[in-house]
């Protein structure tokens, strides 16, 4: 699966966002996704060529990630996806873990039938392409899992924290895969948050969401670890105003 699609064509009357803006939010999905590894360096016109659209305004999209701390110039003309330190790591994980929490137990309050058999549906695709071996596909599709999840919370606060969390952090998913991609605990978090939801407990809802964290956590985060000794590391820093 490519790591960006090409952008969607909008009728003229229904355009409300520039070409720049499009292809940030393609690339902030991708970054968010787990479709680049960190480290990895992404170029101008590899992200143009994969999207159809010309240089500037994928320049323009990467600058204004830079920005953000989402990407990282090392060089004139290098540009690279972070690596998140573990104290990094541990600092996002400790925001995710209670908003996360938060924005799912608030959705499963306002979860009805069709919703659950909807996530459920994005669930099921999840683990059937986890379990063929397409792990780019898996990764994108646990990114729609989660967010499906927090945006029927009707929290646009706090689902916009969740997300600019997850553009550093996301890369980093991508760490988990091939070695643990038959794991069993990567599955069962998912069916627990289905399972709560289908019994009307938000309670548990959340406590699976938060339990599906702390399992990540203990995969990744000793990757990191070692990664962190690594000389070439390109950390994400706090942007100073």
């Amino acid at each position: 699966m490519p790591k960006l699609s090409n952008v969607v064509e909008l009728p003229s009357f229904l355009e409300t966002e520039t070409l720049s803006d499009r292809v940030y939010r393609q690339l902030r999905r991708a970054l968010k996704s787990g479709a680049y590894r960190p480290g990895e360096k992404i170029t101008t016109r590899a992200v143009a060529s994969a999207l159809n659209v010309s240089l500037t305004p994928v320049r323009e999209a990467m600058a204004r990630l830079v920005s953000e701390g989402g990407l990282s110039m090392v060089g004139p003309k290098t540009v690279v996806v972070p690596r998140l330190s573990p104290e990094d790591y541990e600092e996002i994980f400790s925001v995710r873990f209670a908003l996360e929490g938060m924005a799912a137990e608030m959705a499963a309050a306002r979860a009805d039938a069709s919703f659950i058999d909807e996530l459920e549906a994005i669930h099921l695709a999840f683990a059937a392409r986890r379990a063929a071996g397409d792990f780019a596909a898996a990764l994108e599709l646990n990114e729609k899992f989660h967010f499906t999840l927090y945006r029927h919370s009707r929290q646009p606060r706090i689902v916009g924290i969740i997300e600019s969390l997850w553009v550093p952090f996301g890369p980093s998913l991508s760490l988990i895969y091939p070695k643990f991609g038959s794991s069993e605990d990567g599955i069962k978090p998912h069916s627990d948050v289905i399972s709560a939801l289908r019994r009307g407990s938000p309670g548990k809802v959340r406590a699976a969401i938060e339990n599906d964290l702390t399992v990540g956590r203990a995969k990744i985060l000793p990757l990191l670890t070692a990664l962190d000794t690594s000389s070439d590391r390109h950390r994400t820093k706090p942007r100073k105003d």
